[in-house]
């Protein structure tokens, strides 16, 4: 009895592996919320340093924004606005937290699907519409059995000296692999 209950077990167990290695050698188990790369050396967003620049001069650079609206302090929670820049091909939202005086800019997003010169590109060039490709190449982000592993790091320990507090740049990708969404928020704002 033990001796059939152990095979249909081990039938089981097989049978569950061989079912489920299709899908698994295409999943990329870092990113399980879908098609998302993460870098973390990228600070630069619709041409603006999220660590340095202010809203005031995202507004020099782009022009008016086609919608602002303001979330007030309300008990220790700091008061909130968020500008955003329509287009025909891409939407720019930008959210500043103002703690006691101070605005500061939080998160830059950009949305579309073709490339727009004043608001799609990071430092280093990555586009809405580039590919997946395109993103491990800039950011030198190794594929490893259908996985994308995270950057270089200088420190194995790279979690615990500060790096957690920085930008982070997240980078969003269609079923066709094309970029369609980049988010840039600084981690160090909240603080």
């Amino acid at each position: 009895m033990w001796k059939t209950r152990r095979v249909a077990l081990a039938a089981l167990i097989v049978g569950t592996c061989i079912l489920a290695m299709p899908s698994a050698l295409g999943d990329d188990f870092l990113h399980p919320g879908g098609n998302i790369l993460e870098v973390h050396s990228e600070t630069v967003l619709s041409g603006l340093d999220i660590s340095k620049a202010t809203i005031d001069e995202a507004i020099e650079r782009l022009g008016r924004p086609s919608d602002v609206s303001f979330t007030p302090r309300s008990g220790t929670t700091s008061s909130t606005w968020v500008y955003e820049w329509q287009t025909k091909v891409s939407r720019l939202k930008i959210t500043v937290v103002e703690y006691w005086i101070t605005p500061k800019i939080m998160k830059i997003d950009v949305w579309g699907t073709a490339a727009e010169s004043r608001v799609d590109k990071t430092g280093r060039g990555l586009r809405l519409g580039d590919t997946v490709d395109d993103a491990r190449r800039i950011y030198r982000l190794r594929s490893y059995f259908g996985t994308t592993l995270p950057e270089p790091s200088g420190s194995f320990l790279s979690g615990l000296n500060g790096s957690n507090f920085g930008p982070i740049l997240e980078v969003n990708f269609n079923s066709d692999g094309k970029i369609n969404h980049m988010q840039l928020t600084d981690r160090g704002a909240w603080y």
